[in-house]
C-alpha cells in the first residue's frame, strides 16, 4: 500500500472516530464546513454567503493566489473531502483539519490537506479562513540527515547555526539563475534584505521535520518580511516573483506596515493571515528581535521577545527547507540557529 492510500486510509478511519464522538460546537463546526464545501461543489455563492464571513479569504492550493470566500469558488465536482479533527482554539475560534482528494487530477495534484478556520459570530459558526495545499511526495522526508550521521552533521538536540556570519553559503534563492546579491547583503554578521533589490527569497539548503529554530531581526520603516517553513513548494504571484508557500511567521512593521496596522494577523509574530498579536510585542525600529519557531508532529508555535503569539494545530508532518521572505522593504536577520527535535515533540 502506497502511502498516499495510507494517509487517505487512515484519514477516513479518524474521520468515523471523531464523528461518533463530536460533541457541542464540534457538531455545528463539521455542518458548517460541509455546507461551505457543498456550496463550492455545486457553486451556489448564496450558500457560500450564508455560511462565511464577510471579508474573508482562500487560498488556493498553489498558496499565493487569494480569493475572497464568497466569490471565485474553486471547481471541481469529483472530489472527497474528510474532516479528521476538530480543535477549539478559542471558545469562539475553532480550525477544522482534514485531508481531500480529486479524483479528476493526476498525482502529485490529486491529494492534500485543508485546515478551515472558522469564527464564532453573531450567534453562529461561520468559515473565515481557507488554506488549502498539496500533499507532499514521501520523498522529502529522506532528505533528513539522520540523527547520528558520519559525516558530521549535528544530530537531535544539537544547535546547528543556519546562517555563518560571513556568506549566503547553505542558502539558494527562489529566482533562479538570478545572483543572491542583488537581493540579499551580508553586513555586520546579518543577512540584509535589499530595499531596492529584485524580490527573491533566501531558501535553506537543508530541510527540516520537527524542529525549534531561533532567529533575531531588525525592521526599518515599513518591513513586511517573514520566516517561512513547512514549505508546500514554490509558486508565482500574478507571473511575477516566485514564492515560496507555507506556514509564515510574520515580520514586519507593526506601526509603518499597512496590512499590520489593519489586521492584527498580520503582526510580527503571528502565524500569517491566521492568528491575530493583540497587543502588538514588537520592539521599536531599529530594536533588535528575539523569535523562536517550534515545529512539532501536530502544533506549531511562535515567540516574539518572550511571549507566545501563535499556537496552531497541524497535519501531516513533512520536512521542507526554510525561507526568509524578500518583500522589497528592509529587514535584517542575525543569529540563526535550529535544534532537531526528537520524536516530533518538545
Amino acid at each position: 500500500m502506497s502511502v498516499r492510500v495510507l494517509l487517505l486510509s487512515l484519514a477516513l478511519g479518524y474521520q468515523t472516530a471523531a464523528q461518533q464522538s463530536a460533541s457541542g460546537p464540534e457538531d455545528e463546526i463539521r455542518h458548517t464546513v460541509e455546507r461551505y464545501m457543498d456550496a463550492v461543489r455545486r457553486q451556489d455563492r448564496a450558500l457560500a454567503e450564508v455560511v462565511s464571513a464577510p471579508g474573508r479569504r482562500r487560498v488556493s492550493p498553489g498558496g499565493t493566489a487569494q480569493f475572497n470566500l464568497r466569490e471565485g469558488l474553486p471547481s471541481w465536482t469529483l472530489r472527497s473531502n474528510m474532516i479528521r479533527r476538530v480543535e477549539m482554539l478559542s471558545p469562539n475560534t475553532a480550525v477544522a483539519i482534514g485531508i481531500w482528494r480529486d479524483f479528476q487530477a493526476k498525482p502529485p495534484f490529486d491529494v492534500g490537506t485543508f485546515h478551515y478556520t472558522l469564527l464564532r459570530e453573531t450567534g453562529s459558526w461561520k468559515v473565515s479562513f481557507v488554506h488549502e495545499s498539496f500533499l507532499p511526495a514521501p520523498r522529502t522526508v529522506s532528505s533528513l540527515a539522520p540523527p547520528e550521521a558520519r559525516d558530521g552533521t549535528p544530530g537531535v538536540d544539537s544547535w546547528e547555526p543556519l546562517f555563518d556570519g560571513r556568506t549566503l553559503s547553505g542558502w539558494f534563492g527562489t529566482e533562479v539563475g538570478q545572483e543572491l546579491s542583488r537581493s540579499w547583503r551580508v553586513e555586520d554578521a546579518c543577512l540584509v534584505a535589499r530595499a531596492d533589490g529584485q524580490r527573491s527569497s533566501l531558501v535553506t539548503e537543508r530541510q527540516f521535520l520537527f524542529f525549534d529554530l531561533r532567529f533575531e531581526w531588525s525592521a526599518a520603516s515599513k518591513t513586511n518580511s517573514g520566516v517561512k517553513y513547512r514549505l508546500l513548494g514554490f509558486d508565482r504571484i500574478l507571473n511575477g516573483s516566485r514564492e515560496a508557500l507555507g506556514f509564515e511567521y510574520q515580520v514586519a512593521d507593526d506601526d509603518g506596515d499597512v496590512g499590520a496596522r489593519h489586521d492584527p494577523r498580520q503582526r510580527s509574530g503571528a502565524l500569517y493571515s491566521v492568528t491575530a498579536v493583540e497587543p502588538s510585542v514588537a520592539k521599536p525600529l531599529g530594536q533588535w528581535n528575539e523569535s523562536r519557531i517550534v515545529v512539532t508532529a501536530d502544533r506549531v508555535e511562535h515567540w516574539l521577545n518572550g511571549n507566545i503569539t501563535a499556537s496552531h494545530a497541524t497535519d501531516i508532518p513533512f520536512a521542507s527547507s526554510i525561507a526568509l521572505q524578500h518583500h522589497t522593504t528592509e529587514v535584517r536577520f542575525r543569529n540563526l540557529r535550529i535544534r532537531r527535535l526528537r520524536d516530533g515533540g518538545f
